[in-house]
């Protein structure tokens, strides 16, 4: 039994939706799984780049001189206002 070229382009293109389907459910069915580790990792470089940014703002106003002079300075006056 042979199919006509109309009902061979069907068969085909239900077949291709058919295989996109299922690929995109199992993509989704993936990413809802992992969701829950992808949104734990993401905050976690968040975290871990905010500290290290306040570290590193720290450090550089312990470690350069003309920083650490202005920075005594404004406390100096913010504490002989009051």
């Amino acid at each position: 039994m042979s199919y006509n070229s109309s009902e061979d382009k069907s068969a085909k293109m239900l077949g291709t939706i058919v295989v996109l389907a299922v690929l995109f459910g199992g993509l989704g069915y993936l990413f809802y799984w992992a969701l829950p580790m992808l949104i734990t990792f993401t905050s976690n470089i968040l975290f871990l780049t905010i500290g290290l940014l306040v570290i590193g703002g720290v450090l550089f106003i312990l470690l350069h001189p003309r920083t650490r002079f202005l920075i005594g300075s404004l406390i100096k006056s913010i504490f002989r206002k009051d």
